[in-house]
């Protein structure tokens, strides 16, 4: 573990992993040191139950790119384990123990007062200078608006519901206002009244009750949006400065939704995570050429067509022309 690093610059970011996510949790922290500014610095915490000495290893090892601090903080999975957290919700059957860490950030980041927090599904494209010096006075957090049909069957009756992959913490007026038990209460509490719909995404927006700040879309470009093709959601997907894969489906799955999927697998070249990232470069590249003779049999067929048309033009005008004698 690093040296935690001392700047006016700092910026202070949260992720929960999974052994297995790990590589993907790397492959974020590339994208964030690729695109930050030559002075910002980086504390990462990352909150974890099972990731392997090798695998954290492999994270500290991403120092070569741009130094940083890094802490690996581990959550008992215990705190989870009864029927509020364990069920699998028929919405989001994608949900994993590790999305309900957040839930302790407040308490176990007792030290510092503002953190950015990342779903490991996300990419961050640009600086995320603009977004963490958002200013949280009076509020608990900033987030993105959930800008599709989320909002329109938002059953916790909020003003504002917002995407919980992104979230700008302020630390120190959670802990004032005890926020963290407030979260874990009002999960059972909606729990049992049928409203985890988006689950921990929806206990967020009840707990924080519009006290929030409304950060640009560009910080949280999520899937859901790609068919949208209102101005300001085809801007922030222009403009993205983090993409969010938000279905079940992800990019190191080889499927393409989201406009900036294939950018994952450039992040993934700098990866320290060898075998893993070989077996996934050679999935992806078999698919590209699978996809690319694909695109050249299309090509073909078009001009094969083009060309042969006249030809067969004749061939019919030919044969009406002798029937009909």
């Amino acid at each position: 573990m690093g040296e935690k690093v001392v700047s006016t610059n700092v910026i202070n970011i949260v992720m929960s992993s999974s052994d297995e996510y790990s590589i993907h949790c790397g492959t974020l922290i590339i994208s964030i040191l690729k695109n930050s500014l030559p002075d910002e610095k980086f504390n990462f915490y990352i909150f974890e139950t099972n990731i392997s000495e090798e695998n954290k290893n492999n994270l500290r090892q991403l120092t070569t790119i741009k130094p940083f601090s890094i802490n690996f903080i581990r959550i008992d999975k215990s705190i989870f384990n009864n029927e509020y957290f364990t069920k699998e919700y028929s919405y989001m059957p994608q949900v994993k123990v590790q999305t309900f860490y957040k839930y302790l950030i407040p308490k176990l980041l007792n030290n510092i007062d503002k953190v950015l927090y990342l779903d490991v599904d996300t990419l961050v494209l640009g600086s995320l200078s603009e977004l963490y010096n958002i200013d949280l006075t009076g509020k608990y957090a900033a987030a993105v608006e959930n800008n599709d049909s989320y909002s329109a069957i938002n059953k916790v009756g909020t003003k504002h519901y917002f995407n919980a992959g992104v979230i700008l913490y302020n630390l120190k007026k959670c802990r004032e206002d005890n926020i963290m038990e407030k979260l874990f209460n009002n999960h059972i509490s909606l729990f049992k009244q049928d409203k985890l719909r988006y689950v921990d995404q929806c206990v967020l927006n009840y707990t924080f009750n519009d006290n929030i700040v409304i950060a640009d879309l560009k910080f949280n470009v999520g899937t859901q949006w790609v068919n949208n093709k209102s101005k300001i959601c085809k801007e922030a997907v222009r403009k993205a400065v983090i993409v969010h894969f938000t279905t079940p489906r992800k990019p190191w799955d080889l499927v393409f939704i989201h406009p900036h999927a294939e950018k994952y697998f450039y992040y993934l070249q700098y990866s320290t995570f060898k075998l893993q990232k070989q077996a996934l470069l050679h999935s992806y590249k078999k698919y590209k050429i699978k996809k690319n003779l694909q695109i050249l049999k299309l090509i073909y067929s078009f001009i094969k067509s083009y060309f042969l048309f006249p030809w067969y033009v004749y061939k019919t005008y030919k044969l009406v022309k002798k029937r009909l004698k």
